[in-house]
């Protein structure tokens, strides 16, 4: 798989931009605020669905217009020079399209994101997973300091690139759970009674329970990254069952809202360290160094770069959004040596970085 274009129609900053890739390594280079990111992160919405950013789908579309639109071509099989690529320009392609809206179209509403593949309309599920993407971004240390939610949304990330069953579930769940949480919310206001929820419970239990599952699935093959640092996640799940639905009920009734499932669950990272001759673990969190925080982000992702690779057959596309600001020389190789296994497209705000000599042969643009 090679990513040979990207357009842009009315994408943040962009009115109207079409990107071509001919070399394994591109360099985009230019001033903080200049669209850096915002590129990145129009690919990896037309890999995963999603941004790496937080924000609503208007956040996306350009100030004063009313849709917006992002494109990418890729060729089927990888292409690891530019001699290749335009020795290849017969094969076959793939062409992946993304309308983004309001929701309101002419005074209907539609999906906010509509995506096509060659020109037909197709379900995120039927995108997702074909041209797969590792993105590492500035923000990424929030892995490790931020909110559960965003270390949910990283295995969500790796799972539903690998498993469309996973993106089914979790699809399904999310819906599911909105419903029952205003069921709750009526059952509390005796507007509706307690049997309301038999229905929702089991598709609840269904689908958490194969999410669980699966998380459970990728931590373990995490845990098994080799890495300099000795890095380790706990699964602190908040576990779905039958019995945990009956024992929280009540409490749940008087909340208004679902306490146990997925939604609940996290993950904790830990290192290794030595502590009176023994070797001890610690969270990353409250006991690591900004500079080992860092390196357990990048073992996260390294991790997950691998997996999908070996699941899926495909080398995922490197997304790097100013890592030269964020790791330190030995780690900056690091990724480079992985920059040469794949495609990777990498963004910096400085001109020294060009200077690198594991840079030589990349194709610089600067925006």
């Amino acid at each position: 798989m090679f990513l040979t274009g990207v357009s842009l129609q009315h994408f943040r900053n962009y009115q109207n931009k079409t990107f071509l890739f001919t070399k394994p390594l591109t360099v985009f280079v230019a001033p903080n605020a200049f669209g850096k990111t915002n590129l990145l992160e129009a690919i990896h919405l037309l890999s995963t669905g999603e941004s790496f950013r937080s924000g609503t789908v208007d956040d996306f579309i350009e100030v004063e217009q009313e849709l917006a639109r992002i494109k990418m071509k890729t060729l089927l099989n990888d292409h690891q020079t530019e001699k290749t690529h335009q020795a290849n320009e017969e094969s076959e392609q793939l062409e992946i399209e993304l309308l983004l809206n309001p929701g309101l179209v002419s005074g209907k509403r539609v999906s906010k994101k509509i995506f096509s593949l060659n020109g037909v309309r197709k379900q995120k599920r039927g995108i997702v997973g074909l041209v797969p993407t590792i993105a590492f971004i500035p923000e990424d240390l929030r892995l490790i300091t931020g909110s559960p939610s965003r270390r949910r949304e990283f295995l969500d990330t790796v799972l539903t690139q690998i498993d469309q069953q996973y993106l089914t579930a979790l699809s399904t769940y999310e819906q599911t759970l909105r419903r029952r949480n205003r069921l709750l919310q009526q059952i509390r206001e005796g507007e509706a009674p307690r049997t309301t929820l038999s229905f929702w419970n089991l598709s609840l239990l269904k689908h958490g329970m194969y999410l669980q599952d699966k998380r459970r699935e990728l931590i373990d093959h995490l845990n098994g990254i080799e890495f300099p640092l000795q890095f380790q996640i706990e699964y602190d799940l908040s576990l779905l069952s039958p019995a945990r639905l009956e024992q929280y009920s009540n409490q749940e009734i008087a909340a208004g809202h679902t306490l146990v499932g997925p939604h609940k669950d996290d993950i904790i990272v830990q290192f290794s360290i030595v502590k009176n001759s023994h070797s001890v673990r610690s969270p990353l969190f409250t006991h690591g160094s900004r500079g080992q925080q860092r390196m357990g982000v990048l073992w996260l992702k390294l991790g997950s770069f691998e997996i999908i690779r070996k699941t899926l057959g495909k080398t995922p596309l490197l997304l790097l959004d100013d890592i030269f600001s964020e790791l330190d020389k030995e780690n900056r190789l690091r990724v480079l040596e992985l920059a040469k296994t794949t495609q990777t497209i990498m963004t910096s705000a400085e001109e020294e970085v060009l200077q690198m000599p594991e840079l030589k042969n990349a194709d610089i643009i600067r925006l």
